[in-house]
């Protein structure tokens, strides 16, 4: 259990300040905004990607699924704040460099996390 809040808090540090710095760049809103978004996307990319994707699959799948969580998570967030979406581009942009924050952190769950729980 430890692991898992370390992993999850790791992830929220991580999806927060990449979602803080890049929300004020993207749009017109501020920081705190874009820290919700993050705190909201960390969750649910947890769930699906890190718990039920990366033990069933591997690193690949469960990076692209938090990859497609985070356009769909950032786009919704934004559009939700400042009822303007976000072209392509920007969603694209935001979505990569998630994924490569994801990318190490999958590999860090799958060393000390999943398999240290027996998952």
């Amino acid at each position: 259990m430890e692991g898992h809040l370390r992993a999850l808090g790791i992830k929220t540090l991580a999806l927060v300040l990449i979602s803080a710095i890049l929300t004020p760049m993207f749009t017109d809103l501020p920081a705190t905004h874009g820290i919700i978004i993050g705190v909201g996307l960390s969750v649910i990319a947890y769930l699906a990607g890190d718990l039920l994707v990366l033990p069933a699959a591997n690193n690949t799948a469960a990076t692209a699924t938090d990859v497609v969580l985070a356009a769909l998570v950032f786009g919704f967030g934004v559009r939700f704040f400042n009822g303007s979406g976000l072209s392509i581009g920007e969603l694209i942009f935001f979505s990569a460099v998630v994924g490569i924050s994801e990318w190490f952190l999958h590999k860090y769950m799958a060393r000390f996390v999943l398999a240290d729980s027996g998952d």
